[in-house]
């Protein structure tokens, strides 16, 4: 049976880059939520990846980003979050700051990265839009959000 949750976001924001979706915030959910959300994640996706399994109880807040081809969000980082990445589709690329340099690493489907707490970081793409998955942990709140450049001038 099919619970739907792909199909009933509790919020969808349209942004220059592209949009998201939200499918839980800031809650601790069910055994059951992550069981169906993953499965309906595999069925719409067709995913051979682990998704979501890792991450056993504590508040978390689920997004899918689509992110259009030629755009980038903003190079950021959140003082009381970390972040994980899953490309469900596309290609995209991850901006990291690791020992002092930003770099590089491309996404694509089933790839993942983590994004720890206060590391500076950036989500775009190239040549072809993309569906990330975004699990973010700790304190989800736009406020914590720290833009360090923006293409569309969003202040923080």
């Amino acid at each position: 049976m099919n619970s739907s949750i792909l199909s009933t976001p509790i919020k969808i924001e349209r942004r220059p880059w592209g949009s998201f979706s939200v499918y839980l915030d800031k809650q601790t959910p069910s055994p059951s939520w992550v069981s169906d959300f993953v499965s309906e994640l595999r069925s719409t996706y067709q995913s051979r990846g682990q998704l979501l399994e890792h991450l056993a109880g504590g508040p978390m807040t689920v997004k899918i980003i689509h992110v259009y081809a030629k755009s980038r969000l903003s190079l950021q980082y959140h003082h009381k979050r970390s972040e994980e990445w899953y490309c469900l589709s596309g290609r995209a690329y991850a901006i990291l700051k690791r020992g002092g340099r930003l770099e590089k690493v491309q996404l694509e489907k089933d790839s993942r990265i983590v994004v720890p707490r206060m590391t500076v970081h950036r989500l775009g793409c190239e040549e072809e839009s993309a569906d990330i998955l975004e699990v973010s942990r700790g304190d989800f709140e736009e406020s914590d959000i720290v833009r360090l450049e923006d293409d569309y001038r969003v202040v923080s």
